[in-house]
């Protein structure tokens, strides 16, 4: 019994740690996003995406976050193994807010957050990585196709762009299906597409981890084109998401965004923890690409798109100039 005590005692803390570390929003531009929907009617609905997609990562069975191996050597008998899983369905968050929400609300909205936990759950599988759709993710072909195909599997492990991807998707829906849908709003929207990928821009090289970065400074490649390639894989996801939206303004303050971001994202850095928020700088990088995104996107949109040029010059010149930062570090 003392050592399933023990054993429960590890697993809390364990949990614990996992629900701190993916629900921190230390460092991101969620709060300006937040302030800035909270102005118009649709903060409702982006505060339930907030709380979606902190909450659904942790969701994940807690036994699951111990190697299996091990597992089999602690001492325990087959009834302690049976009460431990049945105690580790209560250290869930999916449990709790489930009863809670078909107690306070009703049975449909319960069965309906359960059912999207249970499907985090079966995406966390191990038998999940043999199928795994981002292992097939598409690159243009040339000397940095793999590394770019890398970057763009690294973004879709970030929370900010599955934030980008409903934003979209809700958007585009409205523009479509809206009898009388307001002009303005979708420009408005692929810049808060912009701002919720703002982030990452400050954490290019986070998901890689000290030791990717160093494998890169092996790599027969100048710092620049580091750079561009992950930049790259940003700007590929700006795009497509805002292609039902207003592209070109959102591609301009993506690249103002990069501009900014390239200054934290050459500092080291700890590595960035996969289904979390990008963790980077708030004040004052956060606030100057937020500044940027906005000043940028709306001269592009209503006065010449031409502007467009101003944006390329700042990054290029963003990419050069930290490109050979990266290379002297």
């Amino acid at each position: 019994m003392a050592g399933l005590i023990a054993v429960l005692a590890a697993l809390a803390r364990l949990e614990w740690r996992h629900i701190a570390r993916a629900g921190t929003l230390i460092g991101n531009s969620f709060p300006v996003l937040a302030i800035v929907l909270q102005m118009g009617q649709s903060a409702g609905f982006v505060l339930l995406l907030f709380v979606l997609l902190l909450i659904l990562p942790v969701c994940t069975d807690p036994l699951r976050r111990i190697p299996q191996h091990r597992l089999a050597l602690w001492p325990l008998g087959r009834r302690q193994v049976n009460g431990l899983r049945f105690v580790a369905v209560w250290l869930n968050p999916m449990s709790w807010i489930t009863v809670s929400l078909v107690l306070m609300t009703s049975w449909s909205l319960g069965l309906l957050f359960l059912a999207l936990a249970l499907t985090v759950n079966l995406f966390s599988l191990p038998s999940f990585g043999q199928w795994n759709p981002f292992r097939y993710m598409p690159a243009p072909a040339g000397r940095f196709q793999e590394l770019l195909r890398k970057d763009l599997r690294n973004t879709f492990h970030l929370l900010d762009t599955y934030l980008a991807i409903a934003l979209s998707i809700a958007t585009a829906t409205y523009r479509f299906v809206a009898s009388k849908p307001e002009p303005e709003a979708w420009f408005v929207m692929s810049l808060l597409v912009v701002l919720a990928l703002s982030t990452a821009a400050q954490t290019l090289f986070a998901p890689d981890g000290p030791a990717g970065v160093t494998r890169y400074r092996m790599l027969p490649v100048r710092g620049w084109q580091v750079l561009l390639t992950k930049d790259a894989a940003l700007l590929l996801v700006t795009l497509v998401l805002t292609l039902p939206l207003t592209p070109l303004p959102a591609v301009g303050a993506m690249l103002a965004a990069l501009a900014v971001g390239h200054r934290h994202a050459i500092e080291p850095a700890a590595q960035q923890p996969r289904w979390s928020f990008a963790h980077g700088s708030l004040v004052p990088d956060g606030l100057v690409q937020a500044f940027g995104i906005f000043s940028m996107g709306v001269t592009i949109h209503r006065q010449d798109w031409r502007w467009i040029g101003l944006s390329v010059l700042l990054w290029a010149g963003s990419v050069l100039y930290y490109g050979r930062r990266f290379d002297k570090a």
